[in-house]
């Protein structure tokens, strides 16, 4: 008899990396150009050698992912689409881990690239990446992943750190951004 086994791989979620690179509906681009003008002036202003003399605390955006009523039913099955694999998320603190009951994600098979998801009565509430873009893999598994995504509306990619924002139906800068991601992982 064949058997098929389907196995769930588990995640690591640090709270540092919450909602770095998001994915937010079309409306809050312009806000989140001017954020991340605001984010480049403040590093400016308070950078010192080594560190920061203060942190800037981002405010959520005006619209919530929340609004295009994104299922988990549809995030599924575009993300299946690119293969991806549901994984298991748990924070880790110490020697200790425990799972994280309202998160869930989607990653390729290296988890160098994966979709971090909140729902709330099955609507997703937020989404937000780990973009480890190490190999033409992992550049290849980004960019089908982003272009799945794109399916489901307007939807803009902001990455906070990198200060990019972008439609992520527009596959040029898309691909621009994760060729420089991967050079920079690359180089590590």
């Amino acid at each position: 008899m064949n058997m098929v086994r389907c196995h769930i791989k588990k995640i690591l979620f640090f709270e540092d990396c919450y909602c770095q690179i998001e994915i937010l509906p079309q409306e809050n681009y312009d806000y989140c150009m001017e954020q991340a003008k605001i984010s480049q002036a403040f590093d400016e202003a308070h950078f010192q050698g080594l560190g920061y003399s203060d942190v800037l605390a981002r405010q959520p955006a005006p619209h919530s992912i929340c609004m295009l009523k994104l299922s988990e039913h549809a995030l599924n099955t575009c993300l299946q689409s690119a293969q991806m694999i549901k994984q298991e998320v748990y924070t880790e603190y110490d020697n200790f881990s425990e799972p994280c009951e309202d998160m869930f994600a989607y990653a390729s098979d290296s988890n160098n690239i994966i979709l971090f998801f909140e729902k709330e009565d099955d609507i997703i509430s937020t989404i937000w990446l780990s973009l480890d873009v190490k190999s033409a893999e992992d550049f290849h598994m980004a960019k089908t992943m982003l272009s799945a995504i794109s399916s489901l509306g307007g939807l803009i990619i902001a990455d906070w750190g990198w200060r990019f924002i972008e439609l992520i139906r527009n596959e040029y800068k898309i691909a621009e951004y994760l060729n420089k991601r991967l050079k920079v992982f690359t180089a590590l």
